[in-house]
């Protein structure tokens, strides 16, 4: 049995398998594999709000996606 995709907005997720938001987890690396592996889109690590208003470059550098890397949230 094949699940339906999954439709967010404009976006088509399929298939509708997706790497959850982790800190400390889903760094590029694991984002790339999981890709690779057949999940349907992958998040950046959980980051938090006030370093990025605060311009934290650690934080930016959690959200930062590779080439090649898509559909990444």
């Amino acid at each position: 049995m094949k699940a339906p995709p999954l439709k967010l907005g404009e976006l088509t997720v399929s298939p509708p398998v997706l790497l959850a938001p982790m800190a400390g987890l889903t760094d590029a690396a694991m984002r790339r594999t999981s890709l690779a592996f057949g999940a349907g889109l992958a998040f950046t690590e959980v980051v938090n709000a006030e370093a990025l208003v605060r311009g934290s470059r650690r934080t930016a550098f959690l959200l930062e996606t590779l080439e090649g890397e898509s559909p990444v949230a």
